[in-house]
């Protein structure tokens, strides 16, 4: 992960993998390179080897043995009061996109049933289209300001301390 300012991001994207140098930079990659520079316009953004980011998430193997197999995952969002974001998986072949696109309507669909009892999110769920041709799989939505808000967990209200006795 490289998070700062633009220079210092490219800089690190240009280091080699290990200390020995016998591993190309990220630079390299094609692939990985293609999604950074559809990524890197936007507010912020994040691009990677799905098997990282599932290891990270440490999911059980009866979960992870049923997400089909998807190779890189890239995310962006352009933040302007509210949120637009794209995230996009590249799978192993056109089945396992196939498969991911009908998981994610899935959830979709889900999601809208269950948007009855949470109407401020009704903008947001209509906003969501899931797309890709071939090994592609991209979900876009966007966020107004006030779903944002109803987002954001409330402060706590704090107790006034009770009176002193006297």
């Amino acid at each position: 992960i490289a998070v700062g300012k633009a220079s210092l991001v490219r800089r690190t994207l240009d280091l080699p993998n290990d200390a020995s140098a016998r591993t190309p930079d990220l630079t390299s990659n094609a692939e990985l390179m293609d999604l950074i520079r559809d990524a890197s316009g936007s507010s912020a953004w994040v691009v990677g080897h799905f098997d990282a980011v599932r290891r990270g998430m440490r999911l059980p193997s009866a979960v992870s043995g049923q997400v089909p197999a998807v190779r890189l995952v890239s995310a962006k969002a352009d933040v302007n009061g509210g949120v637009k974001a794209t995230i996009r998986a590249e799978t192993a072949d056109q089945a396992a996109a196939g498969q991911l696109r009908e998981v994610v309507r899935g959830f979709v669909a889900l999601a809208n049933l269950q948007s009855v009892a949470r109407p401020e999110f009704e903008s947001a769920l209509k906003s969501i289209q899931v797309s890709g041709t071939d090994k592609t799989v991209q979900l876009t939505f966007a966020m107004s300001p006030d779903t944002m808000r109803a987002l954001a967990p409330r402060p706590r209200q704090m107790k006034p301390d009770p009176a002193p006795r006297q």
